[in-house]
């Protein structure tokens, strides 16, 4: 038996970030499987060429009822992206269950440590949330949520089946791209914050480590401890590079955000930069007729332009 099962969704557009958060994910652990929403044939053909040892790829198909087949017409492709993040999760759980714990994982997420550390803080828990954790500068975006679902874990105890078909169903009737103050939800992510009083078992994990982006980086000391990355006391486990955007293989945008510090680009952005070329080259080794995966030419610019 694994001890997690893992799910997430990947584009065209996200193929060459997913390739470094599952090589991430492997060099830290390896008592896990991830099972893979591919949103377009592009991905589904590349990866079915990689053909990695703990994937498992699933189409639109797999995952698909009518209602979902429905919003798919109606929604833009991000809003459906989010959308379908918990019914893959559901998915998983019902077609797979021999696991210890289950979670959703966003593509442009990278593993410095082990993930298992964020289900042992408390093992018998039902459900696992991240908060953002904003730091100062970004005190003005709690209307994106107390908790970032680019990491959502649960056990396979009952009131976690109900809990992320619960998810599954509010996903489906509004997944907005843009904030909905009125009603106080945004994409997939503001409905979590129900879940301790609807389900209880709730546990926040608390280690600094897990989450960690340009939402909160700045809050943190970074140092490096026994060949480790550590935020502040707490063993960094996985950064998100939300808004990292990749020109070619060499160039990038870190960020559309304020400037990261010297020390956050050099222990965090340069060895992500250096595994996203890598992956990008390996890429299209096998599939050199590939040409997505990049921001426009005339895009390339930014608060953070890097190239390596």
């Amino acid at each position: 038996m694994d001890r997690i099962h893992f799910s997430t969704v990947v584009s065209c557009k996200y193929i060459f970030k997913f390739v470094v958060m599952y090589q991430s994910l492997i060099y830290h652990y390896d008592n896990f499987h991830i099972y893979v929403l591919c949103i377009d044939d592009w991905t589904f053909r590349i990866l079915s060429a990689i053909n990695f040892d703990k994937v498992t790829l699933l189409g639109l198909e797999d995952i698909e009822n009518e209602d979902l087949k429905r919003v798919r017409k109606q929604r833009i492709f991000h809003e459906y992206a989010w959308t379908v993040k918990p019914a893959v999760l559901y998915y998983v759980m019902t077609n797979f269950p021999s696991a210890l714990y289950f979670a959703h994982i966003d593509a442009d997420l990278c593993f410095f440590s082990s993930p298992f550390d964020l289900f042992s803080e408390n093992p018998n828990a039902k459900l696992f949330l991240t908060k953002h954790h904003y730091s100062h500068m970004f005190s003005n975006h709690i209307d994106g949520g107390i908790y970032n679902t680019g990491f959502v874990g649960c056990s396979s105890q009952p009131e976690a089946y109900q809990a992320i078909a619960w998810w599954r169903k509010k996903c489906i009737e509004d997944c907005p791209l843009k904030i909905n103050k009125e009603k106080q939800i945004y994409g997939d992510q503001r409905y979590v914050e129900d879940w301790e009083t609807l389900f209880g078992g709730v546990h926040v994990v608390q280690s600094k480590g897990a989450n960690v982006a340009v939402w909160n980086i700045d809050s943190y000391g970074l140092s490096i401890r026994d060949e480790e990355l550590y935020v502040n006391d707490d063993k960094l486990i996985f950064y998100h590079f939300s808004h990292f955007s990749i020109y070619d293989k060499r160039a990038f945008n870190l960020t559309n955000f304020h400037k990261l510090s010297d020390q956050v680009i050099q222990f965090i952005y340069t060895p992500y930069m250096i595994l996203i070329s890598k992956a990008i080259e390996n890429i299209h080794r096998i599939c050199p007729e590939f040409k997505d995966g990049y921001v426009s030419h005339h895009r390339r610019s930014g608060n953070q332009y890097h190239e390596i």
